[in-house]
């Protein structure tokens, strides 16, 4: 461990388009297999899991198209845009500078990983894939590329970054540091930010302590 300090941020809406990236997926889907946005977006709401992950690759078998179509669709070529949202590589690389980055993100591992190749500045950080999320932490978790292992409780602070109000503790620990991006427009932008959880209009407002 290098740092004193841990960065866990989520992925997606925080570091990743999402919104940007479904739009384009439903075009592609509309030009291509005639799926009407409707359709989309009654499956969509179907395929989400208990613990709120999705699987685009699940729900194109969903809408019936073969396996062969859902890869050749699901191609980094096919997509006319790049996700990230502004400022995400220069603020990965300020964090890294004085903390150890982790990227701590909710879905199937095939479809994180997918939309993960859309920001190269993520290539290095360590990317952890789970099903739960909800105002939890990680206690253990293992950095794929080269075996550290990151224990929250031997940090002196823990700073937690997330779009969603809803992945934050009511009581955090004492070493814990919780911030909300709230992008306008955002998906869960109309939502308020809980009580003692910082609040930032983009990555690059947030400063480090």
């Amino acid at each position: 461990m290098l740092n004193s300090r841990l960065v866990i941020l989520d992925f997606d809406s925080t570091l990743f388009n999402v919104r940007l990236f479904l739009a384009d997926l439903t075009n592609l889907l509309a030009k291509k297999f005639d799926i009407n946005l409707e359709r989309f977006d009654v499956t969509y709401e179907q395929m989400r899991t208990a613990g709120g992950g999705y699987s685009t690759y699940d729900h194109m078998k969903f809408l019936g198209l073969p396996k062969a179509e859902i890869d050749a669709l699901l191609d980094k070529k096919s997509f006319p845009n790049e996700y990230a949202y502004q400022g995400v590589t220069e603020v990965i690389a300020k964090f890294q500078k004085t903390s150890d980055v982790i990227i701590w993100t909710l879905g199937d591992a095939r479809f994180q990983e997918f939309k993960r190749a859309f920001i190269p500045a993520l290539k290095n950080v360590a990317f952890i894939i789970t099903h739960d999320k909800s105002a939890k932490l990680p206690d253990e978790i293992v950095r794929k590329e080269d075996g550290v292992q990151y224990n929250s409780k031997l940090y002196k602070s823990v700073v937690l970054i997330d779009d969603n109000p809803k992945n934050f503790f009511d009581s955090p620990p004492i070493y814990l540091r919780q911030i909300r991006v709230r992008y306008p427009g955002g998906r869960y932008s109309k939502i308020e930010t809980p009580k003692g959880v910082e609040e930032a209009a983009n990555l690059a407002d947030i400063v480090l302590q």
